[in-house]
């Protein structure tokens, strides 16, 4: 089942005819930071797996592959784009990890990811609040034109606290890029 969840009022174009997709009109839950939704909704999911992918997305093979030979891996990912260049700064990660009783973990991006065994519930709702904390300038001092990675942040503080099993993916499970960049 493939479970689009639409902030908002459902646009009248929005016609599926495989049944098996369902459009799921959600409140806002934070004007200043859309992306707090996903850090709730996808939270509240019954389900064993659910594998969240942001509207720019494009798959080009099956997703399967990705936790075929993991079922005990709780989340899958890939770490964000900065996690590890040369201006990231590890101590200050480190130190924010263990404020919030994390073992280390990568900062990911959470463009798409995959949790398995129902790990998404443990994360409800701290990833939500952390989100929440992140944007009132606690826990991450972020610059304002980086606010919008909140959720980022918030996803690996609340994985890596609640001692999730990860799996990192690389650019041959996920690959992205920016706008202008260099598609290599």
């Amino acid at each position: 089942r493939i479970v689009v969840v639409c902030v908002g009022k459902r646009p009248k174009h929005w016609i599926f005819e495989d049944s098996r997709i369902v459009v799921e009109e959600v409140e806002n839950l934070n004007l200043r930071h859309f992306h707090s939704n996903k850090t709730h909704y996808l939270c509240t999911r019954d389900v064993d797996r659910v594998i969240y992918l942001d509207t720019d997305t494009m798959v080009m093979q099956p997703l399967d592959v990705l936790w075929r030979d993991r079922p005990d891996t709780d989340l899958i990912a890939r770490p964000a784009t900065v996690y590890g260049r040369q201006d990231w700064d590890q101590e200050a990660w480190l130190e924010v990890l263990h404020h919030v009783g994390s073992a280390e973990i990568p900062y990911f991006n959470a463009g798409f990811l995959i949790f398995q065994n129902r790990a998404h519930q443990k994360l409800n709702p701290e990833w939500f609040n952390r989100t929440q904390r992140i944007l009132a300038g606690e826990l991450v001092k972020l610059e304002p034109k980086k606010i919008k990675f909140a959720d980022q942040y918030a996803l690996a503080l609340s994985a890596g606290a609640a001692q999730l099993r990860y799996h990192v993916l690389d650019r041959t499970g996920q690959g992205y890029g920016w706008l202008e960049e260099p598609f290599d």
